[in-house]
């Protein structure tokens, strides 16, 4: 298990120097859900969000890994073994965070800007990230919206991040639940972690917005990108298939990206809401559309129609989500796109391909230790995966990027 409890006087976690506190550790946690605690499809700052809290020391820090095969990897055993958490992962992960904001064109989908919008007449707004990691997502937002206040969690503390007065860093076992009061949040950022997902829910404001995205584990061609691409890319394929195969071993949801809609959707999984604020619903989405139309399917954000706050109020639930926005992108997975019509997507595609190049040699130990693989075939396997991208570039590889954004349902309206 990763450390549970430090000393309050150690020195914080800090970035080259500096004397700002980057991670604070929770001495205690709510009740964790009923959902598995692994669901995936891949692969702020003021006081410590309403709770006491000791600080992380560097030393402590370390004390979070394991060296695999000179490579750093969580230390916690009810953790899955996936991906390392190094500086080598910290720079695949900016290539792929910089490869979807060239697709979608900013950080976030649905109405993020409208419901963060600054009211000097409100309480401070506050959003919730989950999964931290290399901390690119949420300093940026930080950044674009420095009048919120951002809490970032993670399992473990992947990079020592530079302090920012509106983000607080907190790191312990999420899997024990959410360290968060009830209807604390105006909104949540989640990635693969869908087991959290009735306590994201206990933690939004009525009204708050919920929004998350992730990668598919399957390859697909822009041709014809419902039909995975099987036989025309079998090293690649088999490659994919093990990596499921492995994560299914230790409990992950693998296609939690698809799942995620129908959970939302389904209000029984959430507790009755007693209570009602009126939001103020943007009537468009913030998202800028103009690179999405080439990359997106399903319902694209700037073509669904946002209801009136005075309709919305007229058809209110009092439990679980509502306004359930599922979006799928594709990504190129290799530098296809013409880089005179399509600049932004052939950059993307660079990136990808950048991004694969670090990230499937580190899937060995999962190939080895969960899909029964030898370390020379899991080598040769991983080879093979990224090799066959550019053995034909006509096939034109593609992934899948799905996304969700929904409300957290007003409650029942008190009666006149």
């Amino acid at each position: 298990m990763a450390p549970d409890r430090f000393e309050v006087d150690d020195q914080p976690y800090t970035y080259d120097g500096t004397e700002g506190v980057v991670y604070h550790v929770p001495g205690a946690v709510y009740e964790v859900s009923d959902f598995s605690p692994y669901d995936t499809d891949s692969d702020t700052a003021s006081v410590c969000s309403q709770h006491s809290a000791s600080t992380l020391s560097s030393q402590d820090a370390r004390a979070y890994f394991e060296d695999v095969g000179g490579r750093l990897y969580p230390i916690d055993q009810a953790l899955p073994i996936f991906m390392p958490q190094d500086e080598q992962e910290s720079r695949r992960l900016d290539h792929e965070h910089f490869a979807l904001k060239l697709v979608l064109g900013c950080n976030y989908i649905g109405p993020v800007a409208s419901h963060l919008r600054h009211d000097p007449m409100a309480p401070r707004k506050r959003v919730l990230d989950i999964g931290t990691q290399q901390g690119t997502w949420v300093q940026e937002m930080a950044s674009e919206f420095p009048h919120v206040e951002f809490v970032s969690l993670d399992f473990s503390p992947m990079a020592a991040h530079i302090p920012r007065e509106n983000i607080t860093f907190e790191v312990y076992e999420l899997y024990s639940g959410l360290v968060e009061a009830d209807a604390s949040f105006d909104m949540v950022h989640v990635g693969n972690y869908q087991f959290l997902i009735q306590e994201l829910y206990r933690v939004l404001r009525p009204g708050g917005l919920l929004i998350s995205g992730e990668f598919e584990n399957e390859t697909y061609g822009a041709d014809n990108p419902n039909t995975p691409l099987g036989d025309a890319s079998p090293r690649l394929s088999r490659a994919l298939a093990f990596v499921r195969q492995a994560l299914a071993a230790q409990g992950v949801t693998v296609d939690a990206g698809r799942q995620l809609p129908d959970m939302l959707n389904n209000s029984k999984l959430f507790p009755p809401i007693s209570h009602s604020t009126s939001p103020d619903f943007s009537s468009e989405s913030d998202s800028d559309d103009s690179r999405g139309t080439f990359s997106s399917t399903g319902t694209c954000e700037s073509c669904v129609p946002r209801l009136s706050t005075s309709h919305t109020m007229a058809n209110l639930t009092d439990t679980g989500f509502v306004d359930v926005t599922p979006s799928t992108f594709y990504i190129p997975a290799t530098p296809w796109p013409d880089p005179c019509t399509h600049p932004h997507l052939y950059e993307a595609g660079c990136r990808v391909v950048v991004g694969i190049q670090h990230g499937w040699p580190s899937l060995v130990p999962l190939l080895t230790t969960h899909a029964g693989l030898s370390t020379e075939d899991a080598r040769d396997v991983v080879t093979g995966a990224v090799e066959e991208r550019f053995v034909d570039l006509s096939l034109k590889h593609i992934m899948k990027f799905h996304t969700v954004w929904a409300y957290k349902a007003q409650g029942t309206l008190p009666s006149n």
